[in-house]
């Protein structure tokens, strides 16, 4: 009888460690999609910015030559 309350535990434990586990993996997950995302957004303004600085460049251009 007492190996089979063990045995009860043991596995009560084990699931509580796969939920455990499982929820880890899943805030891991979310951390890194919400990193992603940041690291996009950037790349992203700095592809606008940058072609903003061109379209004004050669806009200072076209005045000069003018």
């Amino acid at each position: 009888m007492e190996s089979e309350k063990t045995k009860y535990l043991i596995g009560i434990e084990k699931a509580k460690i796969l939920e455990k586990d499982a929820e880890t993996n899943r805030i891991q997950s979310i951390i890194k999609a919400k990193a992603d995302a940041e690291v996009s957004k950037i790349v992203k303004e700095k592809e606008i910015n940058e072609h903003e600085s061109k379209k004004r460049i050669q806009e200072i251009e076209s005045i000069s030559l003018n």
